[in-house]
């Protein structure tokens, strides 16, 4: 009977001191990319415990000078997932970089953690390539119908869809003076994934040809980083007050007619 019970206790203790532990074969990559990139990798997992283990991976989190940043990578394996003791599964993994995220070098890393807190750091470096880049939302800007001595106003948007700030940012027009065409709220600078809405006013002098669809100018932004320009980019339709030949006027009787060569 006593040999029954220290036996019993042999293996209840075996049991108790069933160990979870994993290496991996690798714990670092280097990547050079660029914006909305994927990139990806691999590493293997052994579970050099005596049970089963369950692993969980973490988000990668970036550090650089300009910014700090969580990227959720994917992982094949699925997140968390099983292993069986004794045996090893080859894990890859992929993310994507954000259009916003500042170019430059980044350290990273993601924590591998199992079901009893043992955890492995795997490293991840990160060169990122500068993009400068601006966009605008439309491609022309109509002021529509307008009449002799008319002022109108219209916006349009600017977006750094670059990876740098854009900075000392100018917005002009080669647009003849005579439309006094002007532009407000612009920024000095523009973050990477930011965007502004720019105002235009326009001004039709008196004199100017009744047309339709006549494009006064270019758009041009320019900045330290990055110039563009827009061309036949602001367009108006011309109109003007009512216009006579000839004008027949009856006072006190009288009758008498005016032509707009202005002879009687």
């Amino acid at each position: 009977m006593k040999k029954i019970i220290f036996i019993l206790m042999i293996i209840l203790m075996s049991a108790g001191f069933a160990s979870a532990s994993f290496d991996l074969t690798k714990n670092s990559d280097t990547f050079t990319a660029n914006q909305d990139d994927t990139l990806q990798s691999s590493f293997t997992i052994i579970n050099t415990g005596s049970s089963i283990i369950e692993i969980d991976f973490t988000d990668i989190i970036f550090t650089s000078d300009d910014e700090d940043r969580n990227i959720t990578a994917s992982f094949d394996s699925g997140n968390p997932f099983t292993l069986e003791n004794g045996t090893n599964q080859t894990i890859s993994y992929s993310f994507t970089i954000p259009s916003a995220m500042y170019a430059g070098t980044y350290t990273g890393y993601f924590d591998i953690t199992d079901n009893e807190t043992n955890t492995e750091r795997y490293d991840i470096d990160l060169n990122l390539n500068e993009i400068k880049n601006i966009s605008v939302d439309k491609t022309m800007v109509d002021f529509g119908e307008l009449y002799h001595n008319e002022t109108e106003s219209q916006t349009f948007i600017i977006t750094n869809n670059g990876n740098v700030n854009v900075t000392n940012i100018a917005i002009s027009s080669n647009a003849d003076s005579k439309y006094e065409l002007s532009f407000s709220n612009v920024p000095d600078v523009l973050k990477p994934g930011e965007s502004k809405t720019i105002t235009a006013t326009v001004f039709i002098p008196f004199g100017e040809s009744i047309e339709d669809d006549i494009k006064i100018g270019n758009l041009i932004v320019s900045s330290d980083q990055v110039d563009i320009t827009k061309a036949d980019f602001f367009n108006v339709d011309v109109r003007s007050y009512l216009s006579l030949e000839k004008v027949r006027v009856d006072i006190n009787g009288q009758i008498q007619s005016i032509k707009n060569d202005g002879e009687k």
